[in-house]
């Protein structure tokens, strides 16, 4: 299979970004999160008392549930599942609130690529809007290797399914350390610390982005 040829930004150029935030009633908190096509839209219940099943003593639970698109395997929707839950507790202040939970619900409205580092920064914006205590913001971009061996920031669905490598990279905003590595396909030690040095710097996009975005939101208040 031929590599796909990039005409309309360069590879290490990112899609269109755009959020909103605040966009389901029935939640403490929401947000809607696009890389360019991909879109998926992050709701937040909580802190809420946690049902006995998922109590912890000392800090709270956090969960996560993907309503994902009907063509999914359910094992994959339960791998997306477990990645952005471990993503996000390290960054949520869960000892200010033991016993109880933090309901993280993500819905797929369309995946064009790129779709974990879209559910977590959806799931961060929407942890902000829920007031959710947190040390930092989670940002993450997405790569794919082609067959060619070049590194394609912010892959499409299409890139994704020509190229044998595919990863995905999550920083914290405090101090820059890598929360979440997730690869698919075999890549060279070398290649990988060269895609994990351009994913720091197309994160610190994400992150110009997503601080542009609240301070829009705090600017617009009456």
């Amino acid at each position: 299979m031929k590599d796909l040829l990039r005409h309309d930004r360069g590879q290490l150029d990112l899609r269109e970004l755009s959020s909103e935030q605040g966009v389901l009633d029935q939640s403490d908190g929401s947000a809607r999160f696009n890389h360019g096509q991909t879109s998926v839209i992050a709701s937040v219940v909580g802190p809420v008392e946690a049902p006995l099943r998922l109590e912890l003593v000392d800090r709270a639970a956090v969960s996560v549930v993907v309503k994902s698109l009907p063509s999914w395997a359910p094992s994959s929707v339960a791998e997306l599942e477990l990645l952005v839950r471990q993503t996000l507790e390290p960054i949520v202040l869960r000892a200010m609130h033991p016993r109880t939970q933090i309901a993280i619900t993500l819905h797929i409205v369309e995946d064009a690529g790129s779709l974990l580092a879209a559910c977590v920064n959806a799931a961060c914006l929407a942890l902000v809007d829920a007031g959710v205590p947190c040390s930092a913001m989670a940002t993450g971009v997405s790569f794919a290797i082609s067959r060619s061996g070049n590194v394609l920031l912010d892959p499409t669905l299409d890139e994704e399914h020509s190229s044998p490598v595919r990863m995905t990279f999550v920083f914290s905003t405090a101090d820059q350390n890598m929360l979440t590595s997730a690869t698919d396909g075999l890549i060279s030690e070398d290649a990988y610390f060269k895609c994990a040095e351009v994913a720091r710097q197309g994160a610190a996009r994400v992150q110009a982005f997503t601080e542009l975005t609240l301070r829009s939101k705090v600017n617009s208040k009456p």
